[in-house]
Formats: structure tokens, sequence, C-alpha cells
């Protein structure tokens, strides 16, 4: 059996790797032009390592994660929403916060152990009768069997057939990598909230270089609207009601303005004009 897979997040590869493995020739599409460090800090949880040890990873994965012990969320008023060790679940049991380009390395070193065929710089419009043909309107073939893994805002769900309901969710999230501090708690993702209205948070990262994520929830209408802000007024946002989400942003620090980006490429893309946004 020939299989078609569309699309080089997570879902994608892991997808590519069982059926490898099971014996069958699999082609792994994606438009990017080659494999780039691209993505967030993002919170692996047991089920997801659970998945990664059996597929024989997560010992690979172990050394680049900062252990998550305590999810811990509270209002701007300082009120406590969630207080939530993993203990309290199973002894031993822990969250896995890691960087995303690592995760996706170690599934396409995987993926090419297994035998699947990487496609990269094809980026498929068309699927009709299960022959994939791209925008620029190459024929890339006929499969038995096409997996479309090109995400929630895919472009190709509908051309199946089959009937599905999609929500499409409004909100989305700006995100900035930096080193962590010691103001921040190495094994606790810790969040800060206003109603619904906007969400703060830092996620311990891991890696050799001991990284921290800051996230900042918005929604996808508003950001043209926030790019018109100045840092410090963003910076401002962040630290309403929070002391941590202030020390976190540095205001009036060298740490801090490296944080954010003043003056920085890294910080730019995060904060300013060319945020990056992560759905």
């Amino acid at each position: 059996m020939k299989i078609a897979i569309i699309g080089s997040g997570t879902a994608g590869p892991t997808a590519s790797i069982f059926l490898a493995r099971a014996g069958y020739d699999v082609d792994l599409f994606e438009r990017a032009p080659k494999k780039e460090a691209v993505g967030a800090g993002f919170l692996l949880q047991p089920t997801g390592m659970a998945v990664l040890d059996d597929m024989g990873i997560l010992e690979e994965l172990l050394p680049h994660i900062a252990q998550i012990d305590r999810l811990f969320c509270q209002a701007q008023s300082g009120k406590i929403l969630l207080d939530l060790s993993y203990d309290e679940l199973r002894e031993g049991l822990y969250g896995a916060g890691t960087y995303r380009p690592i995760l996706l390395d170690l599934l396409l070193n995987h993926a090419q152990k297994a035998g699947v065929n990487m496609v990269w710089d094809r980026s498929i419009s068309c699927i009709a009768d299960n022959i994939l043909k791209t925008a620029e309107g190459e024929h890339l073939g006929k499969y038995d069997l096409v997996l479309i893994c090109d995400g929630a805002r895919s472009r190709l769900r509908d051309q199946t057939g089959i009937p599905t309901r999609v929500d499409r969710y409004p909100w989305g999230a700006l995100w900035y990598i930096g080193k962590r501090s010691e103001e921040f708690d190495p094994n606790t993702l810790w969040q800060s909230v206003h109603g619904s209205a906007w969400l703060n948070g830092y996620l311990p990262t891991g890696t050799k270089d001991d990284l921290l994520s800051l996230f900042w929830s918005i929604r996808m209408d508003q950001v043209h609207h926030m790019k018109r802000w100045s840092l410090s007024e963003w910076k401002d946002q962040v630290g309403e009601g929070s002391e941590r989400g202030r020390r976190g942003v540095g205001e009036g620090s060298e740490r801090g303005r490296k944080g954010v980006g003043e003056g920085s490429e890294r910080g730019r893309r995060g904060v300013g004009e060319g945020s990056v946004l992560d759905f």
C-alpha cells in the first residue's frame, strides 16, 4: 500500500513512523522548503510521553526537557484558580516542557530510519481521487491512502467529502523564548489570567540552555492593533496585576530588555512587527 501524509508538524511524522515500521510505503509532504527551527515551547503531557516511549524516542528527548511538576494559574486579582501537582494524580508523574523543533528533529530522524520518503517544498492544493497536485500544477502521483495532517486550518479537509465539524478558535498566542532567570521556578508552568480576555504564561522549556517560553494570548483579529503598541505599553500589559509578570518582562532591567527584545531581532519577532503567531 502506498500512503501519502500531508504536513510535517507532529501528527504527520508520528503517523509516518508507525506506518513505515508496519511495512507501508510512505511519502511525507511538507510545504516548507527545508527543516527549520520553527515553533514555541510546549508542555508534553504524560500521555504523549507514553506514546513516545512506545516509539522508542522518549529516552532521546528526556535530556532536553524541563520536568514540570506543578501547574499554577492565578487571576489578575491574585485569586488562585489552579494549583495542581502531578503527584496528586500519581507519584512520579510529571509533564515535559520542551522546545518544538527538538521533538520535530527526533521524529524526522526516526522517520528517515524507518524508511519514510521526506518531500520538502511541496504545497499540496488538490487531492481529487487520491491524486496529489501542487498549486503549481505538479502531479505527485496517486495513493492508496492519504492522511491530511496539515493542521486545524487545513484547506484540504473539505476536498475529502467526509462530513466534518470545525470550530475556528479565534485566539492565538504571541510567544518568545529566552534564557530562564531565577525568578521562575524551573518545574512550574505559571500563568496569570484576566477573565477570558487575556492570559500570560511562563513555561520552563528545558534544553541545555535552560530556556523559558513566554506566552501572551491574543485574539487573531487584534494582532494588527497590538502591533501599534510601543514596547513599554506591551510590557505594562504583561505586568498588569502580576508581580511575577513584571519581573518576567524586566521593567527597567537589562535582563528584561533582552527578554522582550528591545533592540534584538528575536525580540522584534516575538513582540513587535513580524510577531510570531503560534496556533
